[in-house]
């Protein structure tokens, strides 16, 4: 690695960011303490593509980043600055669209193409499901929306639906050619990928330029058979949900699963990567969805023998619980979730959740949501992924049918013992792989088995044993290639459940406390001792020091600082009752009855007031209408992606606008001048939000001195407020953060100013600095807790960061809202009494001097710091 790891910056690409902007900030950037840009997928995607996810070459940069010349200076530009580059890579999946080369081959050639095993396509079946029309085929042939096109540069034809064209056959073309009175069309129904160029050339001789091929495109009885003569069936969108014949991402037909597992496969994926990191111009790879890779233990292995030990490697996997990231894995760490969860159990008051609990079950009438885990990963598996739960219903059928053990199960009782499973699973997944089945994957197996079998789905608890049998490859010899195909099928299924039950459904209709429901997290963990916090970061620098420390990501469920205003609900539980039940009255006549209940629920309504308090931006004045009408337009949006996936009232795919109206006609009324309610609301949420700011100064303190390296997500170096995606991919106003990098404006200036974001930004550029001029010290430094004493010893968390002679020492409220006076986000030293935070004299020797990094004071005699001295000034502390 050319840089050493020490912060990193994610940058969204698209969007108004391409290569040119990205190089503009590295000045920024490296001023601000960074060490690496860390960039969203940037090969070529989709036309149009927000994202970039659904790659469609991966041995190109997208021209609309500014491709490969883009790329040259964007890299010329970091390598001025001192930075180093970390890309986001796409192994999973591509593009499931006619624009992406290898899949527009195989939708022309079928097994033929020498792409057609790239992709996870159930070659058995007999069509390649294309689930892209609005409507049955025949209707939209009836309605005319099928066309046909004839590309002359090309020599190929391709049925259109609006502006998707699909390549068809060249063994079909002589359907065509026949109606247009070419002679000797029939050389082409023996075409072959290798044989089709001269073809090519001859029609482009035989056709005019532009064929009038409308007569055809009107001709029914034609589109059909020439329909029936191609290896894909163009269908009806909802088809995608249980007829597909491919592997999706998650349920994103426009996603196809890649069998990176292929040697060549993995190769063609991976070349232009590869080469970037040979050439030193990237310095480490980002591995997007590592779970839904067959062999995950493999992939990594052959990745870090193409890379070396001297790039990073860090994977987007969730870890569950308390479970580990796998040792045999050779990564640098995770992207940073369970940091998330670290820092939720740090800030959330356990002391709260009883009185939360009462009177969020008053504010419901006691009918809770349904988050039974199980029973909505069982509605996902049998519906939103209903296709993958058949294919696995076909690959154990065709197990049974060889296994003696198995044949007096039936079709039900194995697919009931399917879902079971899959529902019990504790985990995203396991790592089973041809070799078998590990000691930790089945103590995995054997805890979801457990489960299973209490599952009411099931009258005998005898094939869970089964199907858990086949996932291990516990079977005869003859039959452990089918129980691979399976293994390897199941594990890539039980992930996506997870991330669309949990992550994307239960999560939306648990609103008890929602700054908990966040991508890793657990509703159910109402905070931690402080202890808690104290051995996972002493795990984390032992074993994972070069992990990201993620607080904001580009899918997180809302910004860093929402949920640190969030928090605050869980301190203030009795209060924030209060809040809700004059909020609820104020409301009264905004709430509508209909048909299927009240609109919105007693749930949604509970969950709308902790969004606009969580979402409200600091600086926003309740008579500010321009502000309050962008608020509720973003308000709007995220209430709608809420809504509908929650998937109790109204879905993605079959939209219930009556209710979806009427809250979002709720929601608008609770914002609008005219009922008064946004002034009652900012007054109400006032000191909620300076406590919120409180947490969200010292989380990120915390987070750019603990161990792993620190990771900014664009733009949240000011205050984060953001909603879920797309809202917290907004273009961010770069031009005020670098203005205000010059500033030279004292701490306490920019705390009187907190609502700004300003003084967020201080605090992290200085710790930021002070990480990058002590390299060694934060990235394999041990991480010492501090031990603290007195009245308020449960309310901070000081610990420091030690090695050799070096020493930085860390002091941060948490969970101290109730010390808050005034008008600022800092506690009144009264609140501390004598609360004193101790350093061996092992660690630094009694005559030494500190100096707070945003402050300046200095501290001697530092065996024995008295919080109160340390917390006067700044809500938090950095002593160096």
């Amino acid at each position: 690695m050319k840089h050493a790891l020490a912060a990193t910056y994610r940058l969204q690409f698209r969007n108004g960011m391409d290569f040119d902007a990205a190089a503009q900030l590295a000045p920024y950037l490296k001023r601000l303490g960074i060490s690496h840009l860390y960039a969203s997928p940037v090969f070529r995607a989709t036309e149009g593509s927000s994202h970039g996810y659904d790659v469609t070459d991966h041995q190109h940069f997208d021209p609309a980043l500014s491709g490969d010349a883009g790329f040259e200076r964007l890299s010329a530009a970091l390598e001025d600055a001192g930075l180093g580059l970390i890309l986001d890579i796409v192994p999973n999946h591509m593009a499931a669209s006619p624009q992406n080369p290898w899949w527009h081959d195989v939708l022309e050639w079928g097994e033929a193409s020498p792409f057609a095993r790239y992709f996870d396509i159930d070659w058995c079946a007999p069509k390649l499901v294309l689930p892209l029309l609005g409507g049955p085929f025949g209707q939209v042939v009836e309605a005319g929306e099928i066309g046909l096109r004839y590309a002359a540069a090309e020599g190929r034809f391709a049925m259109t639906y609006f502006d998707t064209a699909v390549p068809l056959a060249p063994t079909s073309y002589p359907l065509i050619l026949e109606r247009l009175g070419v002679a000797e069309p029939a050389a082409f129904t023996s075409a072959t990928p290798d044989t089709i160029g001269p073809l090519r050339d001859r029609m482009h001789t035989d056709l005019p330029q532009e064929p009038d091929l409308a007569p055809l495109a009107a001709d029914g009885d034609f589109l059909n058979r020439l329909h029936e003569a191609q290896v894909w069936q163009l269908a009806y969108w909802r088809l995608g949900r249980d007829g597909l014949t491919y592997r999706r991402f998650f349920e994103i037909s426009e996603l196809v699963g890649v069998r990176v597992e292929d040697d060549a496969v993995f190769d063609a994926v991976h070349q232009l990567p590869l080469s970037l990191v040979r050439d030193g111009r990237v310095d480490g790879l980002r591995i997007d969805h590592i779970d839904g890779v067959a062999y995950p233990g493999a992939y990594l292995r052959r990745l870090r023998s193409k890379v070396g030990e001297v790039a990073t490697i860090h994977v987007e996997k969730i870890l569950e619980g308390t479970e580990p990231l796998r040792n045999d894995w050779p990564v640098d760490g995770t992207t940073g979730y369970e940091f998330i969860t670290d820092l939720a159990g740090l800030f959330t008051e356990p002391s709260g959740e009883d009185v939360l609990d009462a009177t969020y079950t008053a504010f419901l009438a006691g009918r809770w949501p349904n988050v039974d885990p199980m029973l909505v990963k069982t509605v996902i598996l049998t519906g939103n992924l209903a296709g993958e739960l058949l294919g696995l219903q076909h690959m154990v059928l065709d197990i049974a049918a060889s296994d003696p053990a198995a044949r007096d199960f039936g079709t039900d009782t194995l697919r009931r013992a399917i879902i079971a499973l899959v529902a019990a699973f504790p985990v995203y997944r396991t790592y089973v792989g041809p070799e078998g089945a590990s000691d930790e994957d089945r103590a995995v197996i054997a805890d979801a088995v457990a489960s299973a079998k209490q599952s009411p789905l099931l009258e005998d608890p005898l094939p869970i044993d089964l199907v858990a049998g086949y996932l291990t490859g516990d079977v005869a010899p003859d039959l452990q290639d089918l129980a691979h195909t399976f293994a390897k099928r199941f594990q890539q299924t039980t992930g996506a459940v997870m991330a669309k039950a949990i992550e994307d459904t239960l999560y939306y209709r648990d609103a008890r406390l929602i700054g908990l429901n966040e991508v890793g997290g657990d509703p159910q963990r109402f905070g931690a001792p402080l202890s808690a916090f104290h051995d996972a970061m002493i795990r984390r620098a032992e074993c994972s020091p070069l992990a990201l420390s993620a607080t904001a990501t580009h899918d997180t469920k809302r910004g860093e600082d929402a949920r640190a205003r969030l928090y605050v609900i869980s301190e203030r539980a009795t209060e924030w009752a209060g809040i809700v039940s004059r909020l609820a009255a104020d409301a009264e006549g905004l709430r509508q009855e209909l048909e299927d209940g009240p609109a919105p629920s007693r749930n949604l309504e509970w969950k709308i007031y902790q969004s606009i308090y969580a979402a409200w931006p600091a600086d926003l004045a309740p008579d500010d209408a321009h502000g309050m009408a962008a608020f509720r337009e973003r308000l709007d949006a995220y209430l709608e992606k809420a809504l509908r996936e929650a998937k109790s009232r109204t879905t993605w795919t079959s939209p219930n606008t009556e209710y979806e109206d009427a809250v979002r006609h709720f929601a608008a009324s609770l914002l609008a001048p005219e009922t008064g309610m946004a002034a009652r609301m900012a007054e109400l949420f006032a000191p909620f939000w300076r406590a919120g700011a409180l947490n969200a100064l010292a989380q990120v303190l915390i987070k750019a001195t603990a161990p792993g390296v620190p990771d900014i997500y664009q733009g949240t170096e000011r205050w984060d407020f953001s909603f879920v995606d797309p809202d917290n991919r907004r273009p961010v106003d770069f031009d005020m953060r670098q203005a205000a990098q010059a500033s030279e404006a004292s701490a306490q200036a920019l705390l009187a100013d907190w609502t700004s974001g300003e003084v967020k930004q201080y605090v992290l550029s200085k710790a930021l600095t002070a990480r990058a001029a002590r390299p060694d010290l934060f990235s394999r430094g041990d991480y010492v807790p501090l031990p603290v004493s007195g009245p308020r010893a449960e309310n901070v968390l000081a610990f420091c960061r030690h090695q050799g002679d070096d020493l930085a020492v860390v002091a941060a409220p948490v969970r101290a809202s109730a010390g808050i006076t005034g008008d600022l986000p800092l506690v009144d030293g009264n609140y501390w009494g004598d609360t004193t935070l101790m350093i061996d004299s092992n660690l630094a020797p009694a005559s030494r001097v500190l100096r707070d990094a945003f402050t300046g004071v200095e501290h001697s005699s530092i065996e024995r710091l008295p919080v109160a001295g340390l917390l006067n000034r700044f809500p938090v502390a950095l002593l160096l």
